[in-house]
């Protein structure tokens, strides 16, 4: 019967032997076989309990300097065998096995060697090879076979050493956090390795505890390396809500090669500028929506001088970023402490994007954009600088939330729509918001993330003065489109590629 199992034989191997003093009392009174690697069994015999080493059992001695202690037939045959199962019942006692009830495996603490800055030949020796193998057989083996596999689960050991029996759903479940455990762990040491030789390879490390999730009362963690691509060179510890802002506002900035400045607000861009002039740039971002702004993120690819210092200094923001700073940069931005300053010593290169949903995850490649398909539509061609900003903003309209629109001028960002469930809105608070900070919109280029069903929408830029429109085409009222830009001699540009962010 596969639903209850008794537990009559253990395995057990744990590095941090004083963690087992909690589980000593159940252990004494366990009436069993223990079968054990010979370090815990000897930890075992000084505390008066009687078990077997794997050695004497298996007639081989640890060798290689201690790399193969428990990668054993014998062992692995006692894990992975099916007792109710006629031809591994036959094989139980061909070679004669032990089939186990419950094994304990804690793996050697590579994470915590990584934390401490081990050397490279120190790290590899704590990359536990037979540990991981005889959790993963174990947790195989759920339907006969219970696995503990972290500290964490000490407490569930000690009730099924009282109870002396398990569950099929108590197996199953521990199985799954094993190979969870395993995946943290081997995810930890690709991230190391990939420091060396795998710059695109994204994985899940050990966590980072963060002060807090999106809200207060929810935790937060980061997974991965921050020190791969910055240095915090002072301030209050970085937020779950400030790495969602910082990410944004890296993905944004690696679009361009030319000096430019972007902030980044609750994950959109809400101020974009490029400029020959750094200062210029560094100004002209915040002024795209100074009241955003407030309490954003700040990035620049160019190096942060004393007047650009002064100039952030008279406003409040909780993290700016940049390649690097003058030392009286620096003296003067170090004067409020709490102000998060980060120089950037490279950017993330990835080519997929994964997240997370309640259904499962979503894995997806990057996008990139392809202006050799863009094509005239209207028969009004773009001068020029037009074209660059017609470039420019496309560049920044695939990094605001959909539907998403953005009104662009001389390289700067003078107005945006985003998260709109319909396009005419987003046009309507891109309009509304480069009013209200006093741009003046004749000759301005709106780009849009995705089609225009309608005509109401390119009414509104008209009436406004707009010159030029960016959408991908492929709306069934294309035909529609073109002839009012048409009419109204406004240069129409197709895509032929969306920009959705959602």
């Amino acid at each position: 019967m596969l639903e209850e199992r008794t537990i009559k034989r253990i395995f057990l191997s744990w590095f941090d032997k004083k963690a087992l003093l909690s589980v000593l009392p159940e252990l004494r009174q366990f009436e069993g076989e223990i079968i054990a690697s010979d370090g815990t069994a000897q930890f075992l015999r000084e505390h008066g309990i009687l078990c077997t080493s794997v050695s004497e059992w298996t007639g081989y001695p640890a060798m290689l300097d201690g790399r193969v202690k428990t990668l054993h037939p014998l062992v692995f045959g006692s894990i992975l065998a099916r007792n109710d199962f006629l031809p591994d019942s036959q094989d139980i006692v061909d070679h004669n096995l032990k089939p186990f009830d419950l094994v304990c495996v804690q793996l050697y603490p590579f994470a915590e060697y990584l934390k401490l800055g081990k050397d490279e030949d120190a790290l590899i020796e704590k990359i536990d090879i037979g540990g991981v193998s005889l959790i993963r057989a174990a947790a195989k083996n759920y339907k006969y076979v219970v696995v503990i596999s972290s500290e964490d689960q000490l407490p569930v050991l000690r009730d099924i050493l009282r109870k002396k029996v398990t569950t099929y759903e108590e197996r199953r479940k521990l199985a799954y956090e094993s190979f969870f455990n395993t995946f943290k762990y081997d995810a930890c040491i690709a991230n190391w390795l990939g420091r060396f030789e795998c710059e695109n390879f994204v994985v899940l490390g050990n966590p980072m505890r963060l002060r807090y999730g999106e809200n207060p009362d929810q935790e937060g963690y980061f997974y991965g390396d921050l020190t791969r691509y910055f240095d915090i060179l002072q301030g209050k510890e970085l937020s779950y809500n400030n790495l969602l802002d910082i990410s944004s506002a890296l993905s944004l900035l690696q679009e361009f090669e030319e000096p430019v400045s972007v902030v980044v607000k609750h994950g959109n861009p809400c101020g974009v500028a490029s400029r020959k002039s750094h200062e210029k740039s560094l100004q002209r971002a915040i002024a795209s929506d100074p009241i955003s702004a407030f309490g954003g993120i700040i990035a620049t690819n160019d190096q942060v001088e004393r007047q650009d210092a002064e100039f952030l200094s008279q406003m409040f923001y909780e993290v700016l970023l940049a390649p690097s700073f003058t030392p009286d940069a620096l003296e003067v931005l170090s004067a409020k402490q709490s102000r998060i300053l980060i120089k950037i010593k490279s950017f993330p290169e990835i080519d997929r994007v994964l997240r997370q949903i309640n259904l499962g995850y979503l894995l997806q490649t990057k996008q990139k954009i392809n202006f050799e398909e863009w094509e005239y539509v209207s028969g009004y061609e773009l001068e020029d600088q037009q074209l660059a900003d017609a470039k420019f903003g496309v560049k920044v309209v695939q990094h605001l939330l959909s539907n998403a629109i953005v009104i662009v001028k001389d390289q700067q960002l003078i107005g945006a729509g985003m998260g709109q469930p319909n396009r005419v809105d987003a046009v309507r608070h891109a309009i509304e918001k480069a009013k209200r900070f006093g741009f003046d919109l004749n000759g301005g280029i709106l780009v849009s993330d995705g089609f225009f069903p309608f005509t109401d929408s390119l009414e509104l830029a008209y009436q406004e003065g707009i010159k030029a429109v960016i959408e991908p085409g492929g709306s069934i009222r294309d035909k529609e489109i073109i002839q009012f830009c048409k009419e109204k001699t406004i240069s129409l540009i197709f895509t032929h590629q969306r920009y959705f962010k959602h």
